[in-house]
């Protein structure tokens, strides 16, 4: 029995062994394939980032995740991912804050309500003419947990680069979605709590 094991146990660590690794920003769906964050792009994101003006506020929180088995409507792959919740503030008064969902060890990484999974760099397309040489950019989805909108697919930009010493990140919200009548009627809401558009956040 033990032999047998033995024998069981040096298979699992073969297979495990033998899985194949691509970096992150190939993503892509391929069975037990892992996408790693290779270079650890994603670690720049990690921790607290605040915007100010005035009376309003945005503070957003970043963890990295590893190794997530994705297991879903036919997909069976390993990925890291840049998880992330939020906290809006305006004139003063708390919009929406889900920061304390940033502690929960969900399995599933789309059970946050931010979520970047593509890592893009200088040369890339997806950089575009606001990256420099240093510049990494995160792409992903995001989302309000109070308010789900028929037809609408928020999703979000973000770089991370320095100015003057400063760590900062400028992150685009938007949503590329077609906002529909739901069954007929109109939806009680066709706007998330965060308001769309261009944020810049410096690190905490």
């Amino acid at each position: 029995m033990k032999q047998k094991l033995l024998l069981l146990l040096v298979f699992t660590i073969s297979c495990k062994a033998q899985q194949p690794i691509y970096d992150n920003p190939n993503y892509g769906d391929e069975d037990g394939v892992y996408y790693k964050d290779l270079d650890n792009d994603f670690n720049r994101f990690e921790g607290t980032w605040v915007y100010t003006n005035g009376t309003t506020s945005l503070e957003i929180q970043f963890v990295k995740k590893t190794n997530i088995h994705i297991q879903d409507l036919g997909d069976n792959f390993y990925t890291d991912a840049l998880v992330g919740e939020y906290k809006y503030i305006q004139f003063g008064s708390t919009v929406v804050n889900t920061l304390m969902n940033l502690s929960a060890n969900h399995s599933n990484p789309y059970e946050y309500n931010i979520i970047g999974d593509y890592i893009s760099k200088y040369g890339d397309p997806l950089c575009g003419d606001l990256c420099n040489p240093n510049d990494i950019v995160i792409t992903g989805g995001w989302g309000d947990p109070e308010r789900d909108i028929e037809g609408s697919s928020p999703e979000f930009y973000m770089r991370h680069y320095e100015e003057d010493g400063v760590e900062k990140i400028y992150i685009r919200f938007k949503d590329v979605g077609n906002i529909t009548i739901n069954n007929g009627e109109p939806q009680e809401h066709t706007t998330y709590r965060l308001p769309l558009g261009v944020y810049t956040l410096t690190k905490q």
